[in-house]
């Protein structure tokens, strides 16, 4: 029979165990992420020391688990550095869609209702004896002779009084406490962007899911910023772009629902990089290059008529 002890577990933040439930993670990329908390968290560490080889213990071989954890840490879940790998705290930045839309709410509800049958409706037990049942008097019985009580309140019976939830406080402070927990969740959720996102975001064409593409900006900032290019030009080549791609989608007269998302645009294929440039340049080179072999077949139509004329 199982007996799981209750001072031996793995300590890991209501937060971020969230993120992991709601992200939609393939079975063998969640049991590679449980496996690393367990040797890293759960080892009072903040990674794991792993070869491939250990993750047979998980049902994966190792001809395949090389691709899965590329894959993890190309997603921004996993940092890998030899043998030690780390789960990446910071979920903003993992670029992993959702299991469902809308699951962050749904979560909530979940989690309101259980917090209410956490605190409400409690009723407190008495030791050694049956709820309801009124204390007797055998501690006193039970003190030495010697012993003086000066305490004029022990050995009475308590007066009978209505159980309340939350720790004596009834149901209006179990009520309030919820209410403040669901608030914390709330501001939890405030995201404050940043100013350089907010200029991309001012321009860009389609404004739907704007975390999910202010944490693809912070990426793309970060992945530019590794590779030596500068804050200033950054954000001025994702401005750029934004703004080339809205004028290209005015200028074709381009329904919403087929503008990329903003996350797309800044996504791990960068569709962006082909809009630093603005599409007018592109379109008259090509027109330019085009007009020669209109000429050509315009005078070719010319000697045939003029051939059938004669």
């Amino acid at each position: 029979m199982a007996n799981p002890q209750p001072d031996e577990f793995t300590r890991i933040s209501n937060e971020l165990f969230e993120a992991i439930i709601l992200a939609n993670f393939k079975k063998r990329q969640l049991n590679i992420i449980l496996l690393v908390i367990r040797l890293s968290y759960g080892c009072g560490r903040s990674y794991a020391v792993l070869r491939q080889v250990d993750f047979k213990i998980i049902g994966i071989d190792k001809s395949d688990i090389n691709k899965e954890l590329q894959l993890l840490a190309q997603c921004g879940v996993l940092t890998i550095t030899g043998e030690r790998v780390a789960l990446n705290k910071d979920y903003d930045c993992w670029r992993i869609a959702r299991a469902q839309p809308g699951g962050a709410d749904s979560f909530k509800q979940l989690l309101k209702r259980n917090l209410v049958e956490k605190t409400v409706g409690k009723t407190p037990t008495v030791a050694n004896g049956a709820v309801g049942e009124t204390p007797t008097g055998e501690l006193v019985n039970h003190q030495p002779g010697s012993w003086q009580n000066t305490n004029p309140g022990v050995g009475k019976s308590p007066t009978s009084q209505t159980p309340q939830a939350n720790g004596g406080k009834g149901s209006a402070g179990a009520e309030r406490n919820i209410k403040e927990t669901i608030k914390k969740s709330k501001e939890k959720d405030i995201c404050v962007f940043d100013p350089h996102f907010e200029k991309f975001w001012t321009v860009y064409p389609r404004k739907v899911e704007k975390k999910r593409a202010y944490r693809c900006f912070k990426l793309c900032i970060r992945e530019g910023l590794a590779e030596g290019l500068t804050m200033e030009g950054l954000v001025r080549d994702l401005v750029n772009a934004a703004a080339n791609y809205a004028d290209e989608c005015q200028r074709q007269g381009t329904q919403p629902r087929y503008i990329k998302h903003a996350a797309t645009f800044l996504g791990p294929d960068k569709p962006y990089l082909d809009w630093l440039k603005p599409p007018a340049a592109e379109a008259g080179t090509k027109q330019q290059s085009n007009s020669r072999p209109n000429r050509q077949t315009d005078e070719k139509r010319k000697l045939l008529q003029s051939l059938y004329l004669s």
